[in-house]
């Protein structure tokens, strides 16, 4: 499905774009495991597959990723961006499975949008981004604009 997708994506014309598919059938970069990644540009659909360890982390496990609650969420995306689960060395823990996985999405976001040419190089931009507080307070601006909005409504 996700070869079809990148298919039409190239046909209409699209410049650049990443169509990722995990084979355990989910629609980001896996923790665990191979994910296809589909680059589309104007030389066509070139298709590559991907792991954990060519972003230069450790594989994690899917099961580390289950939350129940979107409070639950939003109590990891905070944990997450304060700190937690980070160091190269860290064991495969619940805590380094959750900030790897960001990490890898992140990290093929930029890749798509041309920030970086290489997978280690946009794991390391975002690795920084949540070390360095930066994504914490894009996250805290994005809740203030949200915030803002919902009080106009």
């Amino acid at each position: 499905f996700a070869q079809k997708i990148a298919k039409a994506l190239e046909i209409l014309g699209t410049e650049y774009a990443f169509v990722v598919h995990a084979e355990s059938g989910g629609d980001e970069v896996d923790i665990e495991g191979q994910t296809l990644i589909y680059q589309v540009n104007s030389d066509g659909v070139k298709r590559r597959r991907t792991r954990p360890a060519d972003f230069g982390l450790p594989e994690g496990k899917r099961e580390h990723l289950v939350i129940d609650s979107v409070e639950h969420s939003a109590e990891i995306i905070r944990a997450i961006f304060a700190g937690e689960g980070g160091g190269h060395n860290a064991p495969v823990a619940p805590e380094t499975s959750r900030r790897n996985v960001v990490v890898l999405n992140s990290a093929t976001a930029l890749m798509a949008a041309g920030k970086a040419t290489a997978f280690q190089e946009a794991s390391a931009m975002a690795q920084d981004s949540i070390d360095s507080g930066a994504a914490q307070a894009k996250l805290d601006a994005l809740i203030k604009t949200s915030n803002a909005n919902k009080e106009r409504s």
